[in-house]
């Protein structure tokens, strides 16, 4: 089997996470899209990510469309802080798989700062997806942000339609009754 790793915080998951899945699965190379919110941040973003289990929930709200994506709590189990680490249990739980790893083309450069860098490029395949227009981008992921969003929100406090225009609705109206982001998380 041939599968997708979107992996991230999806602090929210928002339109342009649903157009790289769009993509990957249109190119043909996948048979299935594994979402995987992390447990932990890698870079240090921890004090930011709201609580795991409402970030599993958005993007189970958030991919539910397709029935070849699936939303793993696999982080939550193991803990990881590194996509190496992820990754080497996935391939080792599941070795009939080839695994391919989708980035977003902002994140290619800063690769090499990732933990066990030079062990991970040789673990798995890549899957590029434009987050800018340029030479080697045909087309681009609208520009959205996780942190743009957060930021709106907890400048706002109530409901703000130009955030509302960057989220899957049922991820937009999770937040809203949820009202996260907003200083007022239980």
């Amino acid at each position: 089997m041939r599968v997708g790793i979107l992996g991230g915080g999806f602090n929210p998951p928002h339109k342009a996470h649903l157009f790289v899945v769009t993509d990957a699965l249109s190119s043909g190379l996948f048979d299935e899209i594994w979402v995987i919110p992390c447990y932990h941040h890698a870079f240090e973003k921890d004090e930011a990510l709201i609580p795991f289990e409402q970030r599993l929930n958005m993007c189970k709200l958030a991919f539910n469309q397709w029935g070849n994506v699936k939303v793993l709590d696999v982080e939550r189990k193991l803990q990881t802080q590194y996509t190496v680490d992820l990754m080497t249990n996935l391939i080792h739980t599941n070795p009939d798989t080839k695994f391919t790893l989708i980035v977003g083309s902002d994140n290619v450069e800063g690769m090499e700062k990732w933990k066990y860098w030079n062990i991970l490029k040789n673990l798995v395949y890549y899957y590029i997806a434009p987050r800018a227009r340029g030479s080697h981008w045909k087309w681009a992921l609208p520009d959205i942000s996780s942190t743009e969003i957060r930021t709106l929100l907890a400048a706002h406090k109530t409901n703000v339609p130009y955030v509302q225009r960057m989220l899957p609705e049922a991820v937009f109206q999770y937040i809203e009754d949820k009202k996260l982001y907003r200083g007022e998380n239980p």
